[in-house]
């Protein structure tokens, strides 16, 4: 939910309206009236977003014909503050805004149109408040009409009257363009006498628009203000005046509102719909705001950068502790390996390294080779196998037994067996097989030495029965 004040200046006076907007929708909280405005700064002492209107004593509206190839805003600027000092004899300094810019139809130059207010009014009214960096937009009653006419108005053409007890403020607007302003003065006191007065300013100002602005078919009057109450001025209006009269309806705008008072909060109404071309901030208070928000920016990378530094150092730390644990642990493992482990004296060390130099290297055992059984082992697997030491070395004995359900699966399977045995000969030198088949039983049986035996060495050849 976003917050926000609207502050409102007249003769020496202050409101401030808090406003809650969510989800789009505005609501407006019950009102602070000063009547010392030195206490308003202790007011607004917590509000972020600060939206400020007053009543100044003049508004400038001024246009400029230039060549159109100055593009430079500066210039442009520079050219139409000589124009008014010459023309309207103005000196002081302004807050201009553009309006737009026409392009003549020939493109050789632009019309330039400026509204604007003077500085030293802006910073009287402001001279109160000591949160400039808070201040999001600071304009005049008029444009605060202006706004929330629009808002309900769009792309129309008429005069929107805002009435209080002792003024009438009247802007005159052809689709979305403000064609002049006025402030009628009220000198009745009496209530009935006023709003005739009242409807007769109104009607003095219709008449000046349709002699001014001949070529504008304004359709109606909206009225607002404390003349919106009475239907009776409503039918005089629109008896004199010829135009249709509608009444601005605040509450079906914002809520918060009570519906007997809602007609006293057109213009801060208005301050929520206001366009940035009538946002007069001037230079001081924009160098304010951005040397407020440069310092939030600069406080968050500094506390973006110490958060890192901290999460940094403890992860630094937590590996430091992490790696001082593992080295108390393994000095405590060394050391109890240390206390376990049986030392020897000096003639200990002597005898063993006595027994070592002596010692033999161990043979390689023969049975390291049994890798080269591989591809026989792949066509059956030994149905028993035997190992048996002798003075010579050692025979490794290998018995293979397989069942044939055809004789043709015999003779295929006797014959792959012995190609491989006859393979292995050449590798291994003392290998004998023994061969036992029976055709009529379809049985295949062989028996495999392979080692140093005295069979062997008298008659390598022997076994191959098949």
């Amino acid at each position: 939910m976003k917050k926000l004040s609207i502050v409102r200046f007249r003769n020496d006076h202050a409101t401030i309206l808090d406003i809650e907007k969510n989800k789009g929708v505005y609501t407006f909280l019950p009102p602070i009236e000063l009547d010392e405005l030195t206490q308003l700064s202790t007011h607004l002492v917590n509000r972020t977003k600060i939206l400020i209107f007053f009543s100044p004593l003049d508004t400038i509206e001024e246009s400029i014909a230039l060549p159109s190839v100055i593009k430079n805003e500066a210039t442009i600027l520079k050219a139409l503050s000589v124009k008014l000092h010459d023309e309207r004899l103005i000196n002081e300094p302004l807050v201009l805004n553009k309006v737009d810019a026409i392009i003549d139809p020939l493109g050789e130059s632009i019309q330039h149109h400026y509204k604007g207010l003077y500085e030293r009014e802006i910073y009287d009214a402001i001279s109160p408040l000591t949160q400039w960096e808070h201040i999001d937009a600071i304009t005049s009653e008029v444009y605060a009409l202006f706004s929330i006419s629009e808002e309900i108005f769009r792309d129309k053409s008429y005069l929107s009257v805002y009435t209080q007890e002792d003024r009438n403020l009247i802007v005159a607007v052809n689709k979305g363009t403000l064609l002049f302003s006025r402030v009628g003065e009220l000198q009745s006191t009496d209530e009935i006498e006023r709003v005739m007065e009242q409807i007769s300013d109104i009607n003095r100002t219709v008449a000046y628009a349709h002699q001014q602005y001949r070529e504008v078919a304004f359709e109606f009057i909206a009225i607002s203000g404390n003349i919106a109450d009475g239907e009776m001025a409503t039918i005089q209006l629109q008896a004199i005046t010829g135009l249709r009269v509608c009444t601005l309806a605040p509450t079906l705008m914002v809520k918060g509102l009570e519906l007997s008072t809602a007609q006293n909060y057109i213009l801060d109404i208005g301050m929520l719909y206001l366009p940035e071309s009538m946002n007069f901030l001037p230079t001081r208070v924009k160098a304010i705001k951005e040397f407020d928000f440069g310092t939030k920016i600069v406080f968050s990378i500094a506390l973006l950068v110490m958060v890192l530094g901290v999460y940094f150092s403890f992860s630094a730390y937590t590996e430091y502790q992490a790696g001082r644990d593992d080295y108390h642990n393994t000095r405590a493992q060394l050391e109890q390996t240390l206390q376990n482990t049986v030392t020897f004296d000096n003639d200990q060390l002597q005898k063993a390294i006595a027994l070592l130099e002596v010692s033999t290297e161990v043979d390689h055992h023969f049975l390291d080779s049994m890798i080269v059984f591989d591809d026989l082992f792949s066509l059956i697997h030994p149905s028993q196998s035997a190992y048996s030491h002798t003075p010579e070395g050692g025979v490794l004995t290998l018995s293979f037994s397989k069942k044939c359900t055809t004789l043709k699966e015999l003779y295929l399977f006797e014959k792959t067996f012995k190609q491989k045995i006859a393979t292995l000969k050449p590798q291994l030198a003392s290998i004998t097989p023994l061969y036992k088949i029976n055709y009529d039983t379809l049985t295949f049986e062989a028996t495999v030495t392979y080692g140093i035996t005295q069979q062997t060495a008298t008659d390598p050849q022997q076994g191959d029965n098949g």
